[in-house]
């Protein structure tokens, strides 16, 4: 089942033979002498090398004002230091990766992915990402190890945490277009993504359990637990050296048979180094700990129809956050010094005809503390997607988001994403 699973979910790209060196999956769970064998291949270290381009159409309901909204909603969840047009507005990240939410066609991001063993101890991942032919981010780059004993594995550098389920899947592994909103106020407007170390164990079993633990630096920048504030110095906070961040997950798979496939997963993360500012120009900011729970479970339907037919994938992700905050710099005592979150989502799939997939999803966010009233926002997204080769997808997906104060707002995207060269199987 370890090594099934993600064969079945590889999507866009994948290459059997590249399961050998796919990053994605815990390499404690491969054989030492099947590690060897890879080892003395004449491909194993040639790295795979592939791209993935991921454009969009993007309309809404709106005006192109939506973004506007959401930031309004969740001022001080997200990174407040946004550019800023001419008039002042804002342009607020929601489409992720660099695509600012505006109406009209986009090249949303443009993906360079190399992967590969190194020699028979280690492999590696770069991850490269370029955006609307502008930015160029180095997402991922990291390294792990492949001859640990006893099921430990260690991977180090820049890397997607495993916090919750979808955070370290890749945008065009996800089954829909956009992040949930829980993910992308209470993670990161990509996702938690950062510097660190994680060492994690397989346990040896007739069974799926794993468990892992990471230490991350915990840069400000696109990092929500942590908070949105990078530059501490006018509000009169010590800039304190990382990591900063902490956080633990499990994952664990009954055997289900060859049809089913199961995982359920808890992850927790803190940190006492939040900021946050509260006023710019007065210098008022606030700083504490952050406590952030998730719950997560996914289960995949392998249908015996051609083309995808009749598979059936449910996912799941439930997230709890805690602060306790105290003013920064000396400050007056703030109002709202409990500030509390919970939001999740849940989603169906389902192979409607030979490489055609239907989408359900449901999503809910509130915030609020003892002091302040809750704040709600909901989201409902259907999606089609024809799939005409396991390397390319088109896509369109229609949402109806509900904020509080405000009238619905109906989005609509029009996605595609190809996958040129050799890309390694998805995880489960």
């Amino acid at each position: 089942m370890r090594l099934r699973a993600p064969l079945l979910l590889a999507g866009l790209g994948a290459c059997p033979a590249a399961m050998a060196i796919d990053p994605y999956l815990p390499r404690s769970a491969v054989p030492p002498a099947a590690v060897a064998t890879a080892a003395e291949s004449a491909n194993t270290f040639n790295p795979a090398i592939s791209v993935i381009f991921d454009g969009v159409y993007y309309q809404d309901s709106a005006d192109s004002e939506t973004s506007e909204r959401l930031e309004a909603f969740g001022a001080g969840l997200l990174d407040d230091e946004h550019d800023h047009d001419e008039s002042g507005t804002h342009e607020h990240d929601e489409g992720g990766h660099g695509h600012e939410l505006e109406e009209g066609f986009s090249l949303r991001e443009t993906e360079f992915l190399f992967t590969g063993a190194i020699d028979p101890y280690f492999g590696g991942l770069v991850d490269l990402v370029i955006a609307d032919a502008e930015d160029v981010e180095l997402e991922e780059a990291y390294l792990w190890t492949t001859r640990l004993p006893e099921g430990w594995q260690l991977k180090f550098g820049r890397f997607r945490s495993e916090f919750g389920y979808l955070n370290r899947k890749h945008p065009h592994a996800w089954y829909f277009t956009d992040l949930p909103l829980a993910n992308r106020y209470l993670l990161g407007e990509e996702g938690l993504i950062d510097n660190g170390v994680q060492l994690n164990w397989l346990a040896s079993a007739p069974f799926y359990l794993r468990l892992g633990a990471e230490v991350l630096q915990g840069d400000a920048e696109s990092n929500a637990i942590v908070g949105p504030l990078e530059d501490t110095e006018p509000f009169g906070l010590d800039d304190d050296d990382g990591p900063r961040l902490a956080l633990g997950f499990i994952k664990f798979a009954p055997e289900l048979g060859y049809a089913h496939t199961l995982q359920l997963g808890l992850s927790a993360a803190w940190t006492d180094q939040f900021r946050q500012a509260v006023d710019e120009e007065a210098g008022l900011a606030v700083e504490g700990e952050t406590q952030l729970y998730g719950a997560d479970a996914a289960y995949l339907y392998d249908a015996p129809g051609a083309g995808g037919q009749g598979d059936l994938w449910l996912q799941a992700e439930l997230f709890h956050r805690r602060q306790s905050l105290e003013p920064g710099g000396g400050e007056p005592m703030l109002p709202d010094t409990d500030p509390r979150a919970t939001g999740g989502y849940a989603q169906a799939v389902y192979g409607v005809a030979p490489r055609w997939q239907s989408g359900l999803r449901l999503e809910a966010l509130e915030l609020g503390s003892q002091t302040d009233a809750e704040r709600q926002v909901r989201r409902a997204s259907v999606n089609l997607s024809f799939l005409p080769t396991e390397f390319s997808r088109i896509r369109g997906q229609i949402q109806q988001l509900d904020l509080e104060d405000t009238s619905g707002i109906t989005q609509f995207w029009l996605q595609y994403t190809l996958a040129l060269g050799a890309h390694g199987a998805h995880v489960f």
